[in-house]
């Protein structure tokens, strides 16, 4: 016999034992594709292989926890681009529908995008997509329309004001989402980043720890430095987490040195611990952090470290709780992706940050504010809170041909605090340590 055939024998014997031992490790994998292969062949009507494939694997990590999750074919490009935080598109965010005419409405324009340059603006309804009537589309059809493919050209019918306004050929281009934002924006789109209730104090937020949030803050603390910042509101609030890397170079930041926070498996194993590099540059001015029900993963990582290290002091209401660390493996060559969790995140004191499913209100999770600090916002005052703020975020129109106040800072929505009891807390704690240190007001 040919010692080539000899040796595509002896790999097709070893290839067959390797699958012989995992099957036999797990015949459940054998079980598996022997129900789904007499589904697809014996049931009364035909069944799609690929959505039965999609249910039994989300169906199965459903048992696990509420963050292991499978993200199907479909799905996979927006949970890219979510991490990534870029996208194809002309940069508007859009809300399902307006209330009278059924159509996607824009809420805010961000600023130096093609549709910013274009003349798109804030409360546009969105009538047409190159041609195509909205009404009839449903809100993810309708943004798939808007997006595209980065040269390509759009052409949008929008209503304002009771006249129809269209604006064709708006190139797309590649969106960056800003992580990283401030108080509130001027009439050119800049964002301010000094509270005008103490103009001391700076505020910035933090949306989301994403591939761009690192550069992005280095970028506005830079800024903030030469300045001139006396304190600082770090404003966690509703930020759903994000990339590991990102929470510990913001940690990184603020914090001389210690422990940031350390990842353990089965068994309370510690897996890896990270710590401060000894390099942070934002040492020397008192911080808040805050955080509500809807902080979670990487935002509660930051809250728990600066909170452990006496850094900064955590104002606001109990965080969520998801401690859990996510491993993100390809499937189906690429195709689709499994989110999996592999470990648990355990703040500096050594105390666990995840809520498990049986966990109680007494157990240790997530990062409850220091004493005297603490505010839950009822669901009204939430609302009220949140709206607000969106209404911050906007681009104000022009007032008298400026769209200044009289000190050039935005003329959008009331003083930050009035309606907001949490930021309201925040700025007194800091006032409280100013006034230990006799710091005076910086120009903005």
């Amino acid at each position: 016999m040919p010692r080539q055939n000899i040796l595509v024998i002896l790999l097709s014997a070893i290839v067959s034992l390797v699958c012989y031992r995992a099957q036999d490790r797990n015949p459940y994998g054998r079980y598996f594709a022997e129900v789904m292969d007499h589904i697809e062949n014996r049931y009364v009507e035909k069944v799609d292989s690929e959505r039965l494939f999609e249910t039994a694997v989300q169906s199965m990590l459903g048992k696990l926890d509420e963050n292991s999750t499978f993200i199907t074919r479909k799905e996979s490009a927006a949970f890219r681009e979510t991490l990534d935080q870029e996208f194809g598109g002309i940069g508007i965010e859009i809300k399902p529908r307006d209330e009278r005419s059924g159509q996607p409405v824009v809420t805010a324009v961000m600023v130096d995008t093609p549709a910013y340059r274009a003349g798109v603006q804030a409360g546009d309804i969105i009538a047409q997509v190159d041609g195509q009537d909205l009404k009839a589309l449903d809100y993810d059809d309708a943004v798939k329309r808007i997006k595209g493919k980065v040269g390509e050209p759009v052409s949008l019918t929008l209503l304002r004001g009771g006249q129809t306004v269209t604006l064709a050929g708006i190139e797309r281009a590649t969106i960056s989402v800003q992580s990283v934002i401030g108080d509130a924006r001027r009439s050119d789109g800049a964002w301010i980043y000094h509270l005008a209730d103490d103009r001391r104090i700076a505020y910035v937020r933090i949306l989301s720890f994403g591939k761009h949030t690192n550069e992005h803050l280095d970028k506005v603390m830079q800024n903030l430095a030469t300045e001139g910042i006396d304190a600082l509101v770090l404003d966690l609030r509703n930020n759903p987490g994000g990339f590991l890397e990102s929470a510990i170079h913001t940690c990184d930041l603020f914090l001389e040195r210690g422990v940031i926070v350390s990842t353990r498996g089965r068994d309370d194993e510690i897996q890896h611990k990270f710590e401060a590099t000894g390099g942070a540059p934002y040492t020397d001015f008192p911080m808040v952090v805050l955080v509500n029900r809807y902080s979670a993963s990487a935002s509660e990582i930051v809250a728990a470290c600066l909170q452990d290290h006496g850094r900064a002091t955590v104002v606001g209401e109990r965080s969520y709780g998801k401690g859990t660390v996510q491993n993100v493996i390809e499937v189906e060559g690429g195709k689709s992706n499994l989110k999996l969790t592999t470990a648990y995140y355990w703040r500096p004191n050594n105390k666990n940050i995840h809520r498990k499913k049986d966990a109680t209100e007494k157990d240790e999770w997530g990062v409850t504010p220091n004493e005297g600090y603490s505010y839950r916002l009822n669901d009204t005052e939430f609302e009220r809170v949140f709206s607000a703020r969106k209404q911050r975020d906007m681009v104000p129109l022009a007032t008298s041909g400026s769209g200044k106040g009289a000190e050039g800072e935005s003329t959008n929505g009331a003083s930050p605090a009035t309606d907001d009891p949490q930021l309201k807390q925040a700025i007194e704690c800091l006032q409280k340590q100013l006034s230990k240190t006799g710091s005076k007001a910086r120009a903005a």
